[in-house]
């Protein structure tokens, strides 16, 4: 809250007459609050935070939603979020909300000597499937991949866009969280992939249920046509994590 300073005060003459007739001049001094440049801009945040949900209302929202347009949307279920965490707006930042590292890994066994065939693809038998417990930590190497997935299974509707980002403390030690596949088309519906790989000389240990990537989500200007889990099953509630590439290339041309 502005707190006044009443630093300058400006003089004025006020004129009266007396009970003889004669003319009588007072003094009066009128004290002037002084606002900061800092005041100045909290108070124009606030002012436009204020306005900001009547003036630009959600249907009028294009491109990237902001902070207040996505705990909205979540709250009315325009985006459904599952297992969210009990004080999960806390997790809204500016453009994005924060998702947690799940219970499933898939770690590659194959070993440096297979070549993989992307017309032929590879096979469950090629992985082995890890789950682990809320809190429970795991360690990955230099150089190690693996595929996960998030805490939270993200359903979005025909006009949404989901976009995964990394974590910048993440980056910081090497690690990121997505290869190249950090867009969730309208229509997705399952926890989202995480396709982990330390970049770094050195062991990282992370956590179940810890905050592992971040989410913001853009509205198209109209809906799409064709919804993902009807154009691309395979990959529909993450039943199966590992590539598919193999019925893509298989397609006849």
């Amino acid at each position: 809250r502005l707190q006044p300073v009443p630093q300058v005060r400006l003089c004025q003459l006020e004129e009266s007459q007396t009970s003889n007739g004669n003319t009588k001049y007072r003094d009066t001094f009128l004290e002037v609050c002084i606002l900061t440049p800092h005041d100045l801009l909290d108070k124009t945040i606030e002012h436009f935070y204020m306005i900001s949900k009547t003036s630009y209302p959600l249907e009028s929202i294009r491109g990237t939603l902001p902070d207040w347009a996505i705990k909205q949307y979540i709250k009315e279920g325009r985006i459904k979020i599952k297992n969210l965490s009990p004080n999960w707006e806390k997790d809204v930042d500016q453009v994005s909300i924060d998702f947690h590292l799940g219970h499933r890994i898939l770690m590659p066994i194959m070993g440096r000597h297979v070549v993989i065939d992307i017309r032929k693809g590879v096979n469950s038998s090629m992985y082995e499937e890890i789950f682990l417990k809320a809190g429970e930590p795991f360690t990955i190497r230099p150089g190690q991949f693996f595929i996960t997935e998030t805490m939270e299974v993200l359903t979005l509707p025909n006009d949404i866009i989901g976009r995964l980002e990394g974590k910048s403390s993440f980056a910081r030690l090497g690690v990121v969280v997505h290869q190249t596949s950090a867009r969730f088309d309208p229509g997705w519906e399952g926890p989202a992939v995480l396709e982990l790989k330390n970049n770094s000389d050195n062991d990282v240990v992370i956590y179940c249920d810890d905050k592992i990537c971040a989410f913001a989500f853009e509205r198209l200007s109209t809906p799409v046509e064709n919804l993902y889990h009807r154009t691309t099953p395979r990959y529909h509630s993450n039943k199966v994590l590992h590539s598919m590439i193999h019925k893509d290339n298989n397609k006849k041309k």
